[in-house]
């Protein structure tokens, strides 16, 4: 199965990510993240990465777009499709245009069922698989 990287400063969240990946029989790597750098996220070799725009700070709207930029410049990322989530749906609707710039990067508006994470998740690794084969 998948290698998933899943970047959120919240435990709570993350515990809920690795129970459910890991009942799918995925790897998952959680991260705790106001400090994840992008090389820590690489160093992981992720086939999928999860990104709150949150992280740390609730003064900082935006690190977790930080990281995700700094993914689609990295060589070891720049193919990888990438989740944003997030609670603050006006800052996710704001940032719409450049998701949409960045390619396979999905947005995810927080709070979100387990199905509605399983069915994306399972959708993006599908597609990635048939496109690597």
């Amino acid at each position: 199965m998948a290698r998933i990287t899943v970047v959120n400063d919240n435990e709570e969240f993350l515990a809920v990510m690795r129970d459910v990946f890991d009942t799918l029989g995925h790897t998952p790597t959680v991260l705790n993240g106001a400090q994840t750098s992008v090389d820590e996220v690489a160093s992981n070799r992720p086939e999928l990465l999860i990104v709150d725009l949150r992280l740390g700070s609730a003064s900082v709207l935006d690190d977790g777009w930080a990281l995700i930029v700094g993914a689609r410049a990295h060589p070891h990322l720049a193919d990888v499709p990438i989740i944003v989530c997030s609670g603050d749906v006006l800052f996710l609707r704001e940032r719409a245009a450049e998701i949409a710039a960045l390619a396979d990067v999905h947005a995810l508006e927080k709070p979100f069922g387990v199905s509605e994470v399983e069915e994306l998740v399972t959708h993006l690794l599908e597609r990635r698989e048939q496109q690597t084969a």
